[in-house]
């Protein structure tokens, strides 16, 4: 499923026309991404939590070329279900 379905999914269920599905589901991305970047957490009761954590800097092996490689620190963003959602 991509953005699209999922707005039309929104507005045939809504009854709200496609641009205002949109535009909901554009704010509901742009909120998340500002919740990224405090490194918050939203919880949505009966769907699940997104969650940040925070990863340490490493080193790896690139399998192409065999060369150890440095992987920068970073936050990372999660989704965990509710067990609700899961049934």
């Amino acid at each position: 499923m991509i953005k699209e379905d999922l707005v039309e999914l929104i507005s045939m269920d809504t009854g709200v026309t496609k641009k205002a599905a949109l535009q909901v589901l554009d704010s509901f991305i742009a909120h998340m991404k500002k919740v990224h970047n405090e490194h918050a957490k939203v919880e949505l009761r009966g769907f699940g939590t997104f969650y940040c954590t925070f990863r340490k800097a490493r080193k790896y092996v690139d399998a192409r070329s065999g060369q150890i490689m440095r992987m920068k620190k970073r936050w990372n963003f999660k989704f965990r279900a509710s067990k609700t959602f899961l049934g």
